[in-house]
């Protein structure tokens, strides 16, 4: 009996806790209440890459939240190679200085692990705008650390592989090509075919044979890791980075010399600069023709700022090769089949809230708004965006499905048909890459960066280079902490134990 009292009493005060709430409600009026007429008098904080790539395409939508909502949003805009120490410095402190954060999976470890990020499971449960079920599920699964989930997709990496139609369509050069090598001319599916056609159009025409970002501090060890993939993954996850069993990085081997090898005889092909090239060069060099191959994120095949030339860029996924080397038993192993793996280099931008935002609510609610399907299909689309970079690519089903919103945005029903395709294909193969997700990801991708650089240069010889990469891995394992890197870095790629 004494139960079924205190049950009765206990919904005797909800019943009256409901009741004070409602006359609240109506005595305040719908006005004040924040989300629903808007967030008059605050000012959001929102830290994002500096410059055309992830900034920009966003600020039409951000002023379309303000004059929705009344609030106010100051960009706060940071070169890339220092968004991670900044921030991390921030939160470190337990200072306030951001309620919108615009980063990395790749970052997470380092981020949610140490309790820098708020977990956003309870508002994105139920929240139309966010639409959680339309995001593909890799996308949604990168974003998520320890069962938690920190960001909000606005965006979903993968890297591709780019040729010149107008070249490769010359029938001219597709009868010397052959001659020349002994098969046709078509869409590399081996680096090998790459580097053959980088050689032929660079010594054939004015334009050079390839561009890639060969730059120290500009993200090229995505463009190195996309190269090794397939060198030595097999669809077991740990591949790429450390053996599962005691975190020994696996860099340097056999497989991963042979990628920086392919990489470093590439410059001869490249344009005179290559080694200053970044993405931003690419992107704005590639679609005027420039070049006869590329190699970036899916974003670049959205890219021709004027939608004129629209025919020259042809998109695929990453080329493959016809031998894997095997960590176990540590040998090459011939394939009848190219083997061709998506990496999902960087994992993709998604937006985050510091534990530390006084602005919680609006913050959500303007990440919310960012990443909804009628607002998100404009931005990953390039709809309002006229400069010749941007950072996002589609990751919801609905991307893919709508075509006339990317009509609507200017592109040709069958180039948007072809690109949306070759990347829904890479999202959804089989087995996908994914990059790494551990805490000091930045510290250990940076010590990748400075060593293929390095090799680029000619300064070391790639073996010399990866070689003193996998020590200064190993020292950023120690310093952290082995067992547990070990810990966090199976649970990364799902494995037990």
């Amino acid at each position: 009996m004494a139960r079924v009292a205190v049950s009765v009493c206990r919904r005797g005060r909800w019943a009256v806790l409901a009741v004070v709430l409602l006359l609240l409600a109506v005595a305040c009026g719908p006005e004040e209440r924040p989300g629903e007429e808007g967030f008059e008098g605050v000012t959001l904080r929102l830290a994002v890459e500096v410059g055309p790539a992830l900034g920009n395409p966003i600020k039409p939508y951000v002023e379309q939240w303000e004059q929705e909502t009344g609030a106010q949003v100051q960009f706060v805009e940071i070169p890339f190679a220092e968004i991670f120490p900044k921030l991390m410095s921030s939160f470190q402190a337990r200072t306030d200085e951001y309620d919108v954060v615009i980063i990395l999976p790749t970052w997470l470890g380092d981020m949610a692990g140490r309790g820098f990020l708020e977990p956003l499971d309870e508002q994105i449960e139920g929240d139309e705008r966010v639409d959680w079920d339309d995001i593909l599920p890799r996308c949604q699964d990168i974003n998520v650390w320890e069962g938690e989930t920190y960001i909000v997709p606005l965006d979903c990496d993968v890297f591709m592989s780019y040729y010149n139609r107008q070249l490769f369509e010359d029938p001219g050069h597709q009868e010397a090509f052959e001659e020349r090598y002994g098969y046709p001319l078509g869409p590399p599916e081996t680096w090998d075919q790459y580097r053959d056609i980088a050689e032929y159009f660079s010594e054939e025409t004015e334009a050079a044979g390839a561009m890639e970002s060969m730059a120290r501090q500009t993200q090229t060890f995505w463009t190195a890791l996309s190269r090794m993939v397939p060198y030595v993954s097999r669809g077991e996850g740990w591949e790429l980075f450390f053996d599962p069993d005691d975190m020994t990085p696996l860099i340097n081997s056999p497989g991963h010399v042979r990628a920086l090898e392919d990489m470093v005889e590439i410059v001869e092909y490249g344009p005179s600069n290559i080694l200053e090239f970044d993405v931003g060069d690419i992107r704005a060099q590639f679609p005027q023709g420039d070049a006869a191959l590329a190699l970036d994120w899916a974003s670049i095949g959205m890219i021709p700022p004027d939608r004129t030339n629209q025919e020259v860029i042809g998109f695929q996924q990453i080329p493959g090769v016809d031998r894997v080397y095997d960590h176990e038993a540590g040998e090459w192993v011939e394939l009848e089949e190219p083997n061709r793996v998506p990496f999902m280099a960087a994992n993709g931008w998604g937006a985050a809230i510091p534990v530390t935002s006084p602005n919680k609510e609006a913050a959500f609610d303007l990440i919310s708004f960012l990443t909804s399907t009628e607002i998100s299909v404009q931005f990953v689309s390039m709809r309002d965006n006229q400069e010749s970079a941007v950072g996002y690519q589609p990751f919801r089903r609905s991307h893919f499905e709508n075509i006339d919103a990317w009509t609507e945005s200017g592109w040709e029903r069958e180039i948007a048909e072809e690109y949306l395709d070759q990347t829904l294909q890479s999202l959804e193969a089989d087995f996908v890459q994914p990059d790494l997700r551990i805490p000091g990801a930045f510290e250990y991708l940076d010590a990748l960066d400075a060593g293929v650089t390095s090799a680029l240069a000619g300064q070391q010889t790639p073996q010399e280079a990866l070689d003193q990469v996998a020590e200064q891995w190993d020292q950023i394992t120690d310093r952290l902490g082995r067992e547990e890197q070990l810990r966090l870095y199976r649970a990364s790629l799902g494995l037990e134990g």
